[in-house]
């Protein structure tokens, strides 16, 4: 199935590569990876950031910007940071009035009394009229 933007991430964990070697004291944005490879969460509270045994809240004690997580503070050499991304889960949405058609509707799954009375008559009127 083809998306908009980014694919959703459903019921997957995914271990952020470890940025010890990068913390300094200095730097305050490092790169998010996963296996090498850059990683762009859908939202930052999709990240569990935990500093030295502290989980850090999004937003407050740090950020993402695409692929970059910040914090307001630069992190010690020594501290430790662990990065775990969850998974979001899949928001189907609500379909817009008039938007589902016959095609999207599995075949003999309405159910008589979820029909309008003038969805009756119409069908009611076509067997009559076409003899069906």
């Amino acid at each position: 199935m083809a998306y908009l933007g980014q694919a959703p991430v459903t019921g997957t964990f995914k271990k952020i590569d470890a940025i010890d070697g990068l913390q300094d004291g200095i730097e305050t944005q490092f790169p998010l990876k996963v296996n090498n490879v850059a990683y762009t969460p859908e939202t930052p509270l999709q990240l569990l950031v935990v500093k030295n045994g502290e989980t850090l809240d999004p937003g407050q004690d740090f950020s993402v910007a695409g692929s970059n997580l910040s914090f307001p503070t630069a992190p010690a050499s020594d501290d430790n940071i662990f990065i775990v991304a969850y998974g979001t889960a899949l928001f189907s949405g609500v379909p817009s009035d008039g938007s589902i058609t016959n095609a999207k509707i599995v075949d003999a799954t309405i159910e008589y009394d979820k029909l309008s009375g003038d969805a009756v008559g119409t069908i009611i009127g076509n067997i009559i009229t076409f003899g069906i």
